[in-house]
Order: structure tokens, then C-alpha cells, then sequence
């Protein structure tokens, strides 16, 4: 049985991975692999904030019984060995219990879904739900065409993001370990926080945990809600071992956390081609750089790209601070790879690839070599020297470019769920 949950946190309240861990605190034992977390379309205008979905696939026979969380003083393991299933009926009973308890009550943009399947969507539809503002017509539809049910709140937005985390068929695929602190009350201090964060980058595999740049420790979440930290890595043991670091060296870390299997860091929302013309989607395009990227108000930077006969416009926003900074250093003719998102035509970037640099000369007056006098303008283009009269064609220099070719990116707090750091790129296994 597959069970998807979605849209029941709120901008400021709750997380759905936190319904999870609860979720999987009553499922131990049932659970085939790890857990998923499934980001979706981050351009969805009525996300909450990480435009996240969970699921689970709960089964007889597994392959492997392995530790993947702690809930209420006990270990949650997935299934290993034969374990029969309760009740189907059982079953949805409990995940519908857990998520009318929890969720985001009287919150208009909280409309929570609830999905059980026997088998899993087509991956298009998964696909769909990371390029698209897919209707929530469309995926009852996919769900009803599986002979599956779905149970919706409010408005029921939720089973969209719920089916799509089931239809994710991993490829590349990374794991996060999230720390929840219940109802305990931790107060780590800035240093802490930073030192937590920095040992967690330390380790190989490890992704988007310390914001070096800004001195941000990016494991822990601004907003109020049940999760204490989050630590992103490509191996899942390593996360448990990282954990255990922590606990020990901050013994006010609670002892509660699951591990989710994720799409997080993939760059599953990007394709190539022409999808710059689909409001919402992600893209990879090539292109010529036309004048010189410029800053606008606000700190947010905008420039123009001609990829064969189309002019795109990208936009570079102030929160990206010094990855801005490489942009205003193109010049006319650089030939470059935008990765990123499109809106209302425009390509926002999440990353860049400089692929070659144009070259650029400079004019510098020409000296005459019969007088050894530095020629005077004469403002057609030539020069003429003052001594003898001579006139004195100009010179160029080639200028030295103050930027090199290579892979550029924002700064970790800057940097979107999906996008794959440059760091991971063609480390990562796919799901065999």
C-alpha cells in the first residue's frame, strides 16, 4: 500500500514531515525503503513554503531492516522481514486521524490531501507536478484511473503534491535526516548553531548545510514549526552518523528524527529546450550574452541572452548577493548556460555555467616611429602626430577579463530545494 500526505503545514505553522514521522512512528516495521520527501513545482504561487509531499510504502517483505527514525522513545525501522499489514482499512483510519489532528486548522491556503493507492501513478505525473500548475481534477483522475482513493480537506489542494510524491520514480535521489523538537524546548545559541551546521558540511556527501558565504547556519529553519534541523546529505548512513555527533556533542538535541528519501539537490524540475515559452517551468538554455547585465532597483540584477532566434531576459535576485557580482562581469558574446525557473517570461536563475568568454579589446593611441610621439585623436578613429603630421592609425589590446569559465551558484540560503549544488553534480548514484 502507498499512502501520499500533503498541504497540511502553513507559512508560519507545522510541517508535513513532521505528520510523516508520526505517520512512520506507527507504521515501524511496515515500511519498504525510507520514507519520501518530494519537492514539487517551486513556482506553484500557492505553496506554503518548500512546496513539499510526503509518502510511504508500507509492505509485507522488505529487503532490509534498517534504522530510519526515533519517535517517543522508539527506534522506526523499515521492514526487513516478513510483518503482516494490518487492515487496509485500519490502516487509512490512523494516517486520516493523524493528519485531521495535526494540520494547519483555519488557515485559508491549508487545504490538506490524503492518498492511498495500491500501485503507483504514471511518472509523468510526477513529472507534470514539478513543471506545471497541474488542476486538482487531474490528479483524482490519475488517481481514480489506478483504482485508488484519496480523502481531501477544505479544498483538498493536497492530493496533487500527495499522488505526485508516489508517481517519483527516483533516479538521482538524496536523503535528509530532520530533528524534531516536539514539545521540548531547545535554546542552541548562534555559535552553536553555526558549529552544528559546520561539522555536518564537514563530512563527504554532505550538501547545502552551512552557508559559508554568509555565515548561515542553513540546517536550521527560520520558522516556528516542529522541526529543529534538517541535514541533507547523498548517503543515508552518514546522516545517522552525523546525528549521533550532534546528540553528543549538544546534549539539548532531542532524540526524535526521520530519515526521508528525497529529490531534493536533483535538478529533476529542469529541461532543456524551448520550455522558457511555459510559464512555471524549469530550463536549461544556452546562450549569447547581448550588452552587459545591470542592476536594477532593489539590488536584483537583469540581463538578455540570445539562444537562436528567441531574446530571453533573465533576472538574478538581491538575496543571491554575490553570485550577482559574476553576472555584471559578462560581457557582449559570452556564450553561457542559465539553469532556472520561468516566470512571466523571464528566466529567474538558480544557476550559471560559463561555457567561453568573447574576447575584448581596447583602442590605445598609436605612437609615431618617426617622432616617438604619442599620436593626438583626431576623432574619425585615426590619430595624428603632432610633430610631423603623420597620421597614425589606432592600436587595440587584447583586456584582461576579470572572470573566468566554469560553474557558478548562489549562496546555500539562496539556493532552491531542487537545485543540484555543483559540488554533488556527478557524485551522486542513481536508484538502480
Amino acid at each position: 500500500m502507498w499512502i501520499g500526505v500533503d498541504d497540511t503545514d502553513s507559512s508560519t505553522e507545522m510541517c508535513t514531515t513532521y505528520i510523516g514521522i508520526r505517520i512512520a512512528a506507527t507504521a515501524s516495521d511496515m515500511i519498504i525503503g525510507y520514507p519520501r520527501l518530494v519537492r514539487l513545482n517551486p513556482n506553484i504561487p500557492y505553496k506554503t513554503r518548500g512546496n513539499g509531499a510526503i509518502s510511504f510504502h508500507l509492505g509485507e517483505e522488505g529487503n532490509k531492516r534498517i534504522k530510519i527514525g526515533h519517535y517517543a522513545g522508539k527506534d522506526i525501522y523499515s521492514n526487513g522481514e516478513e510483518h503482516p499489514l494490518p487492515s487496509s482499512e485500519e490502516i487509512k483510519k490512523t494516517v486520516i486521524s493523524i493528519v485531521e489532528e495535526l494540520y494547519v486548522h483555519g488557515e485559508p491556503n491549508t487545504n490538506p490531501g490524503i492518498v492511498f493507492l495500491k500501485e503507483r501513478p504514471n511518472p509523468e505525473f510526477y513529472l507534470r507536478c514539478l513543471r506545471e500548475d497541474v488542476p486538482i481534477d487531474d490528479a483524482k483522475a490519475a488517481i481514480d484511473k489506478i483504482g485508488g482513493e484519496y480523502v481531501q480537506i477544505n479544498i483538498g489542494r493536497g492530493i496533487i503534491g500527495a499522488a505526485a510524491s508516489i508517481a517519483w520514480e527516483p533516479g538521482l535521489h538524496t536523503f535528509e535526516l530532520i530533528c524534531y523538537r516536539g514539545s521540548i524546548h531547545v535554546n542552541l545559541s548562534r555559535a552553536e548553531k553555526l558549529e552544528a551546521a559546520k561539522l555536518c558540511d564537514a563530512y563527504v556527501g554532505t550538501f547545502n548545510n552551512m552557508d559559508m558565504e554568509n555565515n548561515t547556519p542553513s540546517i536550521f529553519p527560520r520558522e516556528r514549526t516542529p522541526v529543529l534541523f534538517g541535514i541533507r546529505a547523498t548517503n543515508p548512513e552518514i546522516l545517522l552518523t552525523i546525528f549521533n555527533d550532534l546528540r553528543i556533542r549538544f546534549n539539548q538535541i532531542p532524540e526524535d528524527f526521520l530519515i526521508y528519501e528525497t529529490n531534493q539537490g536533483t535538478d529533476d524540475h529542469i529541461r532543456a529546450g524551448n520550455g522558457f515559452r511555459i510559464d512555471g517551468a524549469g530550463i536549461a538554455v544556452e546562450g549569447r550574452i547581448m550588452g552587459r547585465p545591470r542592476r536594477m532597483r532593489g539590488g536584483h540584477l537583469t540581463g538578455e541572452l540570445a539562444s537562436g532566434n528567441d531574446t530571453i531576459t533573465f533576472l538574478v535576485f538581491e538575496p543571491s548577493k554575490k553570485f550577482r557580482n559574476v553576472f555584471e562581469n559578462l560581457n557582449e558574446g559570452d556564450k553561457i548556460r542559465l539553469l532556472g525557473s520561468v516566470s512571466r517570461g523571464n528566466v529567474k536563475v538558480e544557476k550559471l555555467e560559463i561555457l567561453s568568454l568573447s574576447h575584448i579589446y581596447r583602442r590605445i593611441p598609436p605612437v609615431c616611429d618617426v617622432c616617438h610621439v604619442k599620436g593626438t585623436n583626431r576623432g574619425s578613429g585615426n590619430y595624428l602626430c603632432s610633430e610631423c603630421g603623420k597620421i597614425l592609425l589606432p592600436e587595440y589590446e587584447k583586456v584582461t577579463r576579470n572572470i573566468k569559465e566554469g560553474r557558478f551558484q548562489p549562496p546555500v540560503s539562496a539556493r532552491r530545494h531542487l537545485s543540484m549544488p555543483w559540488e554533488i553534480s556527478g557524485t551522486m548514484e542513481e536508484v538502480k
